[in-house]
């Protein structure tokens, strides 16, 4: 029983191992795409909107895994997009409605495949950039241009123009009517700016202190008792099926090997003996050239001939009382059996795996508890298995041979003649 249990933890273990190595494992998106060159240039209006254009040149690297290139989603700064518009030729349609207000989502005239480049423009109108601190009586715009999680960008620029700015981070040179920052970026990379004004600048609503409502989250506020209750249900509900499905593949393998240890308990391993018994009768002399067997063999000697005249397996189920006499030879190897010179009896045994059961199954006094036990069913199905494997695994193999007249001498001088 202690050579059980110490396997099943070792295969506990083993299975907690090897779950937590193939989830553990980083995951590393394929990188279909490269950003070759990301313009944004930034104007803020009068009444406090910031027009931003886009000039983006992508090259296509991979058009088999994910097919090719057709349409392409850029982050924008929120969902209060005023208005947004295609500024190339190549883009049929552009929205920020199919993205709840998160995306600019453009759709191209053609496919693009592997080693391909497409250059596109596209305009937005954008409110609610901005965030006023009253004490510092100073509004600051916050800008981080969308951002691509799978691909690098060779270079990005933002130009955001200097009028009536106070204040920038980072440190920029001004390039003209404009500050202007140079970088270069790695999938999934971030690069953010700040740029300051005096509150009277622009067109600034001084009545709210944070005016970057770039949050889509739910606000309970602007619903009822109700629909906020069932919020927090769905909430709730998606939560507990998100923590399920992330500890599944850990609690499975685990129910598995948990059940294989209860199934087991309560059993252990022991050997039987399963002898077969055949009785052999040879030729007096080989019926090719008239030698002897070989030693060991039953084989002719001189010519390699079979010497085996007949052959037949005695099961000690069909043993009758006038050759109960073969169930005393109970060890390996090749006896003389009856008068006749040339029949024996060849002994094969082997050790069968059997379980058995350590402890009695529970007694019960309906059938239909007995059916339902789990001690019973597994103490039944592992005899049937001992059973079947006895059965299959039977035989096979040659025991050692003793030799017989090794030293007869009934050979025919035509043999040697021939030869």
């Amino acid at each position: 029983m202690k050579k059980i249990t110490l396997r099943v933890i070792t295969v506990i273990t083993a299975v907690l191992l090897a779950t937590v190595f193939v989830y553990a494992r980083p995951v590393s998106a394929k990188i279909l795409d490269e950003i070759l060159d990301y313009q944004i240039t930034a104007d803020v209006n009068e009444d406090a909107t910031v027009n931003i254009r886009y000039d983006i040149t992508w090259k296509v690297l991979d058009s088999k895994s994910e097919g090719p290139l057709e349409w392409v989603q850029i982050g924008i700064p929120n969902k209060h997009c005023n208005n947004i518009e295609a500024l190339s030729g190549n883009i049929t349609s552009i929205n920020t409605k199919n993205s709840g207000g998160t995306y600019a989502v453009i759709y191209f005239d053609r496919k693009y495949y592997a080693d391909e480049v497409v250059q596109f423009s596209f305009m937005i109108n954008q409110d609610y950039m901005y965030q006023v601190f009253p004490e510092e009586e100073v509004v600051e715009y916050k800008f981080t241009p969308g951002w691509f999680d799978s691909a690098p960008v060779d270079n990005i620029e933002i130009w955001w123009n200097s009028d009536k700015a106070i204040k920038i981070e980072p440190a920029s040179l001004n390039e003209g009517d404009y500050y202007h920052w140079q970088a270069r970026l790695s999938p999934n990379e971030k690069f953010s700016v700040e740029i300051q004004y005096p509150v009277d600048a622009y067109g600034f609503d001084l009545t709210q202190h944070n005016n970057s409502d770039d949050s889509d989250g739910y606000n309970f506020s602007e619903h009822s008792a109700i629909e906020n209750a069932m919020f927090a249900i769905i909430m709730v509900v998606c939560l507990i099926f998100i923590l399920i499905m992330c500890c599944l593949p850990v609690v499975i393998p685990l129910i598995v090997v948990l059940a294989l240890y209860n199934a087991a308990r309560g059993f252990k391993v022991t050997k039987e003996k399963k002898i077969t018994r055949t009785i052999i009768e040879y030729y007096d002399s080989c019926p090719n050239c008239g030698g002897t067997r070989g030693e060991g063999t039953d084989k002719c000697i001189y010519c390699g001939t079979n010497m085996v005249k007949s052959k037949q397996e005695i099961k000690e189920e069909e043993v009758t009382p006038e050759n109960k006499k073969i169930l005393e030879y109970t060890s390996d190897g090749e006896y003389r059996y009856s008068d006749n010179p040339n029949r024996y009896v060849r002994v094969n045994v082997i050790s069968v795996p059997h379980f058995v059961h350590t402890t009695p199954p529970p007694r019960s006094s309906s059938s239909s508890s007995f059916r339902s036990s789990g001690s019973h069913h597994s103490s039944c199905a592992h005899s049937s298995c001992a059973c079947a494997c006895a059965c299959a695994c039977a035989g096979g193999g040659r025991a050692g041979c003793s030799t017989k007249d090794f030293y007869k001498t009934n050979l025919k001088l035509s043999y040697f003649k021939k030869k």
